[in-house]
This record gives structure tokens, sequence and C-alpha cells, in this order.
């Protein structure tokens, strides 16, 4: 039962996610920087003859384009003889005449493998013919979809995809010395099975030996064209600028017509009417200005292909959403890795799906077989039950006509509703060559159970009976890919739930109170300062359990709670036990209370009566360390001491007082060397980090793009640019980084002089405000791509100027949750709550707050270990105490600390409590991991050979070293960033001089930027991929 309740939690999970990400998609990038397309033949010279048979005799009906100066060039489909399919291009007989040029600038073109482009398979040339041969695409031309569509227009995202595939296209032809496409327009582009754009490889040669480049309007020629006659790469740009006009006009616009426009901002006139809604004027705007950019007079002022593909990538849509969706275009379900009941409908073999569907049997019907048991005695159940097994039996034997009648008769009655009755029913109807019948029951079932993949199945085999079979294609690739979406949720939804069955805490309680080398040690008085369990028990009943402290002296303390007895609690008469008791004691422990005389002399004194243990109740609700004075002699005591607060005192003699028997439980057990609790941490504190890192660099990114643009669009105001930055960002330097820390000090210093109840409160009200903007910030930030419009639409607020609409949807949501923390904050379930606007207010922080070189993250990172180091150690001489610890602890406060650290319950720990990690061991560090991906990204740095995978591998190995540290150091509180800040900045630093960059990252921090005019404050790709 968990199991299926887990896969239909795993089934949820995946029910939003429509369709699946095609292999096609997932290995694109790496394609475009491998050469891609392994999985085609190397180029070959084919045969006349084969070309002949493969086109039925280059037969009128196989004619896909014809194109020519004078004498036609004809372009066939056909089929090979192993069944693939092909384009043929049959030049006329006087194109090239050079039988050896031309075999050349084919065997050039043949060597390029793509995905963006229709792959040179081969070529032939025997005699006079001249043909060349290429993969064959199924789905018509760009000029089709844009200009002659019937069913419905392209949409806004398919457009933005095209113009990246064609840009992706053109930079892997630059880099293989191909920049030179001949006549580049709507009928180049052509769509592949899954409805994406492919460059036609037929237009890297010319249409013959002499032919012109460009045979189209002289409008849509680049000018430098008909000045010289020659083509160059920046031509090849020129026309991807008139593709891009037609991509956002849906109309082929002469150039000179569209500047005009743009000129005049009369950019309505130039968005296609049919797309209203689906693009906002920020998007159109930017596709036409980068169009303009493309069209400039000179060539030089034009942006090369890799620029194009950095620029559009950046305007995607529904990236996940396959080709074939957008475009409307049936898919070929064969590509895909079909179950055997998927292909067994797609072959519409009904004995196979009969098969199948008796050894499934009632699977999709778990959920109502506890009902059946409970309405078995009913004469209606009988008949219903009768009826269902009756169709079951004519269902194995293959009688279907009167499985039909049975499941009608069991329907009919309804009793019970059955998605299995309604899916067999269905493919009853489908051998009795009833489709439409099939194809309700298929949708029924589906109604009663939205998981059913057997009636998704069926549904898929009625409409190919009814005809329909883009639609059955349609609906076995969605059934496809939820099955492929449960399988992955599933597998994530058993490890969050192996994450969560490792334990929860029992009981909260403080820090174990550790060994204190200010008392003095000597034999008889040398135990450790341990926490003690005392658990009651009245009447034989389990009751409440309180937390003392051990002695020094004494015997110690069983750690284990079976080995520990249960022995009766007795309150000392008098009740200081500075003198002997005046009741007899039989091996019971007996309760006093402090004061009059020392412990050492309460312990002889309960020792000499025969006490098995003492509990020292303190006269004050904090522990206190009992320990030997200087003097003491007779150290011989033999039975363990405890002392408890005030408050446990208070309750046990309450229960001595108002019942017949107490008993108690006294043990120390230990702690686990290692809890899962700091695996969780140090979880969080990586992805933390990661999540803001990747949020820094991709704003920095986006602004280097913007201030490009600037650069290229508004050079006379280009002094005013190097002001331009990312929006918003606060760049620290060298005087701010110091600051920082003394800033820090006296924070820190006065929360400690200050530690109490209301000044707690005033830290939580600071804490819900950061937290509140935190959550508020990255909430935006992410729903932004969901909700752009109302991301960008303003309403002014009195007293706090503009907000959108987002913020104010968000707002009230983000203000209730850091209450609801708030006022639930010692309750045990609120450290998630801390932890969730904690790490907003940190990845907002180091969105914000960005380290522009190594040395400032040098300088601020070795101050802040300064810090550490002062406060967590050498306050100690100053205070008597560590100042940093027992803030963290909150120890005057009466409560479990500040809010401003991460925290997470101790799940194997018996004594409960929390581990913890400061902000500051997080957000200091991050700032210099930000710093370093920001510098990847604008250097165009993969992965490996950048800085921020290395750095944040050291990052993660310091945290891990702290907590080695934490546990070696038997628990006492350690300064993380004295291990974390050593390989942090000790890695980046030891592969700047290696790689010879430590200089441009310890000064400038940004990558060098080729530029006439002035050198930007933060410098992007488009610059650098300029050089």
């Amino acid at each position: 039962m968990s199991y299926n309740l887990f896969k239909f939690l795993a089934r949820c999970w995946g029910a939003g996610q429509k369709f699946p990400v095609t292999k096609d998609q997932v290995n694109d990038i790496e394609n475009e920087d491998k050469g891609g397309s392994n999985d085609l033949p190397q180029f070959r010279e084919y045969t006349f003859d084969e070309l002949w048979k493969a086109t039925s005799g280059f037969a009128v009906e196989n004619i896909v384009s014809e194109h020519g100066e004078k004498a036609p060039n004809v372009v066939y489909k056909g089929k090979l003889a192993n069944q693939v399919q092909i384009a043929v291009k049959r030049f006329n007989s006087s194109a090239w005449p050079d039988a050896r040029q031309f075999l050349e600038e084919a065997r050039a073109v043949g060597h390029l493998r793509n995905r963006r482009l229709t792959n040179l398979l081969g070529c032939c040339c025997e005699g006079d013919e001249r043909l060349l041969v290429a993969e064959y695409m199924p789905n018509d031309t760009l000029a089709k979809h844009l200009f002659h569509w019937k069913a419905q227009p392209m949409k806004w995202a398919m457009r933005l995809r095209v113009a990246l595939h064609l840009a992706q296209a053109l930079e892997y032809c630059t880099s293989k010395g191909r920049a030179i496409y001949h006549d580049l327009n709507a009928y180049r582009v052509v769509f592949d099975n899954e409805g994406n754009p492919r460059l036609s490889c037929f237009g890297l040669m010319k249409n013959s030996r002499n032919g012109k480049s460009y045979s189209t309007n002289l409008a849509f020629t680049p000018p430098e064209y008909l000045r010289t006659g020659k083509v160059s790469p920046e031509s090849v740009t020129y026309s991807f600028g008139t593709l891009l006009l037609d991509l956002v006009s849906g109309k082929h616009i002469p150039p000179s017509r569209a500047l005009e426009l743009i000129r005049d901002r009369n950019l309505q006139v130039l968005t296609d009417s049919s797309l209203e809604g689906q693009f906002s004027n920020d998007e159109g705007t930017e596709l036409l200005r980068l169009a303009s950019r493309c069209l400039q007079f000179e060539p030089q002022e034009r942006p090369n292909p890799k620029l194009l593909v950095t620029a559009l990538t950046h305007l995607q849509k529904d990236s996940q959403v396959p080709s074939y969706v957008l475009m409307g275009i049936p898919h070929d379900v064969a590509a895909l890795s079909l179950s055997p009941l998927a292909e067994a409908c797609l072959r519409m073999d009904l004995s196979v799906i009969h098969e199948m569907m008796e050894k499934i049997g009632y699977r999709d019907d778990e959920g109502t077989a506890t009902e059946l048991s409970f309405q078995m005695w009913t004469n209606q159940m009988k008949e219903s039950l009768s009826s269902k097994m009756k169709g079951d039996s004519a269902f194995r034997h293959k009688d279907f006509k009167t499985a039909i009648e049975s499941y009608t008769v069991f329907i009919d009655v309804g009793t019970t509703i059955s998605p299995t009755v309604f899916a067999r029913r269905s493919l009853c109807y489908l051998m009795m060559d009833m489709a439409e019948e099939a194809l309700n029951d298929a949708l029924q079932a589906q109604v009663i159970f939205i998981f059913s993949y057997i009636a998704s199945y069926l549904q898929a085999v009625a409409l190919i009976a009814l005809g329909k079979e883009n639609e059955a294609q349609v609906a076995l690739i969605e059934v496809h890919a939820s099955m492929v979406m449960e399988n992955n949720s599933l597998i994530l939804l058993l490890c969050v739930l192996i994450l969560v069955l490792h334990g929860v805490p029992s009981v909260i309680a403080g820090d174990i109170v550790h060994d204190d080398d200010s008392t003095p040690k000597k034999p008889g008085c040398e135990n450790q300062f341990v926490l003690v369990k005392v658990q009651t028990w009245v009447n034989d009943i389990e009751d409440a359990e309180f937390v003392g402290v051990g002695a020094r002296f004494g015997r110690t303390i069983v750690s284990k709670e079976k080995n520990a007895r249960y022995t009766r609690l007795v309150l000392s008469d008098p009740r200081n036990c500075c003198s002997p008791p005046k009741k007899k004691i039989v091996g019971d422990v007996i309760m006093v209370d402090r004061g009059n005389c020392t412990f050492l002399k309460k312990a002889r004194t309960a020792q000499a009566a025969n006490a098995s243990a003492i509990l020292i109740i303190n006269n004050q609700k904090e522990l206190y360390k009992m320990v030997c004075d200087p003097d003491e002699t007779d150290l011989n005591i033999h039975i363990p001491a405890v002392m408890l607060p005030l408050d446990a005192g208070t309750r046990l003699e309450k229960m001595l007082m108002s019942t017949s028997s107490v008993s108690v439980q006294l043990y120390s057990p230990r702690r686990p060397v290692v809890d899962i609790a700091e695996v969780f941490l140090w979880l969080m504190a990586v992805l933390t980090i990661l999540c803001a890192s990747y949020w820094s660099a991709w704003g920095a990114r986006e602004a280097a793009i913007e201030q490009d643009k600037l650069l290229k669009d508004a050079s006379d105001d280009v002094p005013n640019i190097k002001n331009a930055g990312v929006s918003g960002v606060v760049n620290m330097n060298m005087t701010a980084a110091v600051l920082f820390v003394v800033i820090a000090s006296c924070f820190l210093f006065m929360v400690y002089k200050l530690m109490s109840s209301w000044f707690l409160e005033v830290l939580v009200v600071l804490f819900c405000i950061g937290g509140v903007e935190g959550m508020q910030t990255c909430l935006v930030a992410l729903l932004s791509r969901w909700f752009k419009d109302a991301s960008e639409s303003y309403i002014k607020v009195p007293f706090f100027g503009a907000f959108s609409y987002l913020t104010l949807a968000v707002s009230p949501f983000c203000i209730t949750f850091a209450v609801l923390w708030a006022v639930y904050r010692n309750a045990s379930f609120a450290w998630i709550g801390q932890d969730i606007l904690g790490v907003a207010l940190i990845i907002t922080v180091l969105q914000i707050v960005h380290v522009p070189n190594l040395k400032v993250g040098t300088v601020l990172l070795s101050c802040a270990v300064v810090y550490d180091l002062f406060w967590v150690f050498f306050s100690t001489k100053l205070f008597r105490e560590s100042v940093m610890i027992v803030v963290a602890r909150g120890d005057k406060s009466g409560e479990d600390g500040i809010p401003m650290l991460l925290k997470f319950p101790r799940i194997l720990d018996p004594w409960g409590g929390y581990s913890i990690i400061g902000f500051g061991d997080i957000l200091l560090p991050g700032m210099l991991l930000a710093f370093s991906l920001r510098y990847d990204w604008l250097s165009n740095k993969k992965l490996a050979n950048g800085y921020f995978l290395w750095a944040m591998i050291a990052y993660g190995f310091g945290l891990l070293i702290t907590y080695v540290a934490l546990n070696l150091m038997d628990g006492h509180g350690q300064p993380a960033l004295i291990y974390i800040v050593p390989f942090t900045l000790g890695t980046l630093l030891t592969l700047g001089w290696k790689r010879g960059d430590v200089m441009v990252l310890w000064t400038r921090g940004e990558p060098e930027r080729v530029c006439p005019h002035i050198r930007l404050q933060h410098s992007g790709e488009l610059g650098h991929d300029e050089r």
C-alpha cells in the first residue's frame, strides 16, 4: 500500500510535465561543440542509377522545389534502397562543367555535420550530371509556415527558436571555415521530423560555378554586394537580418522600409497582428533591434554569428516544449522507446493487447478493493460481482460479445466504479469493430482514474481505428512522457523518504556541559561534566523527563537507559541535607535543596544515610557545575550527584506531595560522533551558494549583453556607459570590506551585552523584515518567467513608491509566512520556516552585494577569519566565555538563540537540540564564489576550465573539515571560516597563478575587453566574443 501511495504521489509530481525533452534537445549544445550528428553516414559519391531509382526516375510528383537563374535546378525527394529518405538537387547541365571543381566544393560541404543543418550526404558526378544528396526534411519550408499558413500562424516561441537555430547553424559553419552562405532566405529553412528548423546545406554552394550569390529581389540584397558584386560573411548577417524581419512581421518587408519604421518607432506596423498576446512589447523591440543591427549599411557594424547566438539565447521562451508541439506537427512516435503495450497499440495488435491486459489484471482498481468486502452481503452487490466475474471469464476466453454484455450489467448496476472494466469493454468493442464505443469507454476509464495508462493506450488504438492517426500519435507520446516522468519522480520521492525516515528528535535540550579546565581536578574529583536525564515514574507510570548536570565528584552515571535502575525518590528532611535525614532511607534517591553547606557535605550525608544517589535542586533556573573546594580532603563519594534546575525541583516536589510513589531513572546517553543534521546543513550551505552564484552570474551576463548593445547602438553616448551596470548591485571595496567586519564585531558585542528576551524580540522583527524582502525577491524573480506582464507592470503605492503587480501579489504570502514563523518560532517545526527565510535572505544579499575582484575578496575573508578567531577563542580571555557561542546559543535570552543562523534538528542525538551554521559562514565565502562564477561566464570558460567548480568543491571540503573538527573537539563550537577560507581562497589563488590569470583576478576581476572608447565596468560574453 505504501508503494502505491508513493507511486500516486510520483504521478501527481510529474503530472504537470506534459511533454518529454527529446534526446535531440538534450544533446543540441553538445553537438554544436563537437560537430554533432555522429549517427549520419560519411559523405560518399552515389551513382546516377542509385539516384534515378531513389527518385522514381526523377518523377514530377517527387519535385520538392525549383530554383535557378536561367535553367532550373530542381530538388527531388527520394528513398534509397536502405529506406533512408533523401533530398536530391539536380543542377542543369551547364552549371558545373568542371567535374573536379564540383567534387571539391561538394566534399568541403559534405564534411560538415551538425543538427542545425540539413547535412550533405553525398553527390553524383557522372558525365554532365551534377547532383547533391542531402537529408530529407518532411515538414516544408519556413516560407510556407510563415507566409502561407492555413491552420494556425507560427507561434512566437517557435519564431524565436528558428532565429536561434539558424544563428547556431551559421556559427557552426563559420567555425568550420564556411562562413559564406548564398542567398539566405525563408525558403532555405526547412523543418525536420521533430519540427526543428534546419538550414539547407544547398546554400553553402552556388547554383553554378559562375552563378550569383543573390538571385532574389534586389531590395533584399546586401548593399555591398550591389556595389562590388562580392559576398562576405557580413553579407550573410545582412540576410539573417531580413529573416528576423520576416519572423517578426510574418511578411517579406524590404529592409529599407523596415528600418524607416524602426527609426520612427512605428513598431506595431512591423509586428505580426496574428501573434497578439504571445509576446511583450519589449520582446518584439529586442528582436527588431537585433535585426536593425544586422541590417547596418556598413558591414563591419554588423554582429557576427556568435554574438547573434548569445543575444538570441536569452530571448528564448518555452524551451522545454518540443518543436513539433509548437508547430502543431504530428510527431513520429517510432523514435521513442515505447513499452511493449504501446508498440502493440501502434501496430493495432489487439491479440497482444488482450494478453497483456489479462496479465495486468485489476491493478488500476486497487482503491476499490476494500469497498467490495464491506458490501458482499447485499443482493445488489452479489449481482454486480456475478456479472463482473462472468465478464472476466468471457474476456479470458475471448468471447468478447458475452464480455460486453456482462460488463455492461456490472456498469449499469453502479455499485462499484471500475476503470479496468471500462478498459476491458473498450478492447472488446475494438475486437468487434466498434471503434466509437471503444473510444468512449477508454475516455471514461481515464476520467475515473486519470493515471490509467491502459486507458490512454486504448484511446490511441481507437483513434487509429477511426482514421485519426495524428491524434493517436499525440496520445501515445503524452502517455509515454507521463510514464517517464513518473519513474523519475518516484525515484526522487523515495530518496526524500529515505532521508526523512532517519529519525526525528524526541526531546530538545541544550548542549552538553563539557570539561571545564578552570576548575580543579584531583583524585576523587575528576569527572567530566555531563548532562544527565532524569526520567520520572509516578505510580509506575512514565511521566516527565528532566535534564540535570553531573558533579565533578561521585560515581559516574551509566550511559545506557537499559542499565539504569528505577529507584524510589524521597524528599530530604531536613531539606538541605546538611545533617543526617530524620527518616530512614533504603537505597532511595534523595532530593535536597542547594545551600547552607558544600556540595560534598550533602553528598557525604546522603551516602551515609544509605541513599543510592542525590539530586540537588538549584536555587535558579540555570544549571550549575558542582566542583570540589581546593581544601577538601574527604573525596570518597560512591553515589552519583546530579544538579537539577529550580523549575524541575518544583515539579518533582509537587509529585512527591500529591502521589504515593515517585521513581526516577538516571542515565547520561552519549552523543553520536556524526549526526545527519550536519549533512543537511552542509547541503543547505552548498546549494544556497550554488543558487545565489548562478543567479548573480546570470544577472551580470544579462547586463553585459545590454551594455554591448548600448555600445553598438549609442556610440555617441559612450562616456555614460561606463556607469551602466547590474541594476541594484552594490560593489564592495577595500574600505567596505574592513568596515564590514568592524561593524559586525560591534553588532555582535551589542547583542552579547543586551541579550535578553526583549532584545531578542527586536532581532526577530529585523530578521522577519529581511526574510520577507529576501523571499519576495526570490519568488518574484522565479515567477516572472511565467508572469512576465505582471512583473513588468507597475503601480504606485503611497509612501512606498512603485511596485510591480507581481510583487504586490507575492508580498502578502511572504509577510504571512514570516509572521507565522515569528509567532510559532518556539515550536518544534519552526526551524523549517527559519531556514526558508534565512536561505532566501542569503541568496538575495549575494545577488545584491558583489565582490569586484580577488583583492577585495581576500581582504574581506581575511578580516572575517580574524573576526571568527577573536570572538570564538580570544574573547574568552576578556569575558571568561566565548562571546560568539553565547550569542549563537542565546544563553541569556531564555530561547534557543538568535534567528540569524540556519539550524537543523539533531536527529540521531538522544539529547536533541540543533546543529547550526551562521549566516556569515555562507555569505562571506559565497561572495567570493559568486565572483568566480561571474568571471567564468564573462570569460566564456567551460565548467572544468573555470574557477567556480574548483572553488565550490574547496568550499564544500572546507565546511566538511569544519564538522570533522567539531566532532573531534567533542562538540565545542568551531569558527568555520578558519577552515573554509584557506581552502576556498587558496584554491582560487593557486589556480589563478597556475593559469596566469592571477593579476586579472586580483585587480580588474573581469576579462579584458577590446573597446575603442572605454573599458566597461562589467564586461560580458558579447564583448569577449568579438576579439
